[in-house]
């Protein structure tokens, strides 16, 4: 029998199944350390050589083929290198993984590291005093809101207040119009009256109404006629003169006359009347009667000028006593204000009578300055 040709198989046929690499999937960043940590790599058999088959199972052809082998080793070599294994190509994939894996790790590491950076600028030293500032500012605005409302409450509080006083005015004003519009109420009495006993009544209340009226004319007249004599003495009181002394006193001579009617223009007292009262235990007690003229204005005094024993000091005072006249006649009420103490009788020593007198002209002008009594 002729011998076969060689066969260009190198014994793979015989080679044991190998060991299928488990099928990577590409996961977002978080999965591949998971990936990686958790599935175990599976060890491949690295298969160089068909195993060897004993000599009596081997056909010559396979034999021939394994002389061959043993022959060129570097062959089967350059022909496992020229075609690349299942193995091999899992393994450069598992490779391309890790190096991309490692690649978006690092990306992650920076972005971290990055936004690390961009968080402690944020809460830098300008921004945290904008914060502050921003907070101080929306305390401001808050406390200026705050104050403005309670300046309007107040404001409107006062306008309620004023509206409650104003009401009350008004339904006050409305009570009394009320009141003077509301028919006249009869007592009992009246009520039980006829027609001609009320007439009657009405009769008798008429004339008492005019018996008052009557009595207020009168008065009326009396003060007119009062006023009207008032008036007449001050018209002529700048144009009398001291009249004449009583019969038991000599008339004074003209010179006197001339001074007392100098002393009157000066000082605007004239004198009206002069008495003197004879007394032997106390001496005479001279009384004059005066009408001050000062401002326009007309103050009627009696002046009395005598003489007290005092009894702590046992000595003599000479007195003098102002009694004003006409007091409840006099209708300027601003002066009887200003006249003070000089609207009723007093008594002080005579020394003291010059201060008296300027206190009383200061009070009676309406431009004098005096000073009231402690």
């Amino acid at each position: 029998m002729p011998p076969k040709a060689p066969s260009s198989k190198r014994g793979k046929e015989n080679a044991p199944p190998k060991a299928k690499a488990p099928k990577i999937v590409s996961e977002p960043e978080d999965d591949f350390d998971a990936f990686l940590d958790d599935e175990p790599m599976k060890p491949v058999k690295k298969v160089d050589r068909p195993p060897k088959v004993p000599k009596k199972d081997k056909s010559p052809e396979v034999e021939e083929a394994m002389v061959v082998e043993e022959q060129d080793p570097s062959r089967a070599a350059r022909e496992s290198n020229l075609v690349p294994s299942k193995s091999s190509r899992d393994q450069g994939e598992l490779k391309r993984v890790q190096a991309e894996c490692d690649r978006l790790r690092r990306e992650r590491d920076a972005f971290a590291k990055q936004f690390e950076q961009l968080s402690s600028l944020r809460n830098s030293g300008p921004e945290a005093l904008l914060e502050k500032f921003k907070e101080t500012a929306e305390a401001k605005s808050k406390a200026e809101v705050i104050r403005s409302q309670e300046a309007l409450y107040e404001k409107q509080m006062a306008k309620v207040k004023s509206l409650e006083e104003a009401l009350a005015a008004s339904q006050q004003a409305l009570d009394r119009a009320e009141a003077s519009a509301a028919p006249p109420k009869f007592d009992a009495k009246l009520e039980r009256m006829g027609q001609r006993e009320l007439q009657g009544e009405v009769h008798k209340l008429w004339d008492v109404v005019k018996a008052k009226d009557g009595e207020i004319a009168a008065l009326q007249r009396e003060y007119q006629e009062e006023i009207a004599h008032s008036r007449k003495l001050q018209e002529t009181a700048a144009q009398m003169r001291r009249s004449a002394e009583p019969a038991a006193k000599p008339v004074v001579n003209e010179v006197h006359s001339l001074s007392v009617r100098l002393y009157e223009e000066l000082t605007g007292l004239d004198i009206l009347d002069a008495q003197v009262r004879p007394d032997p235990k106390t001496g005479d007690e001279r009384i004059y009667k005066c009408i001050q003229t000062t401002g326009g204005r007309n103050y009627t005094l009696r002046l009395s000028l005598r003489n007290e024993f005092d009894k702590q000091r046992k000595q003599w005072k000479k007195m003098v006593q102002f009694a004003p006249s006409d007091m409840d006649k006099e209708t300027d009420r601003k002066l009887l204000k200003r006249l003070g103490p000089f609207r009723d009788a007093f008594d002080i020593p005579r020394d003291q009578l010059p201060a008296a007198y300027a206190q009383l002209t200061a009070r009676m002008d309406p431009d004098g300055q005096f000073e009231e009594p402690e």
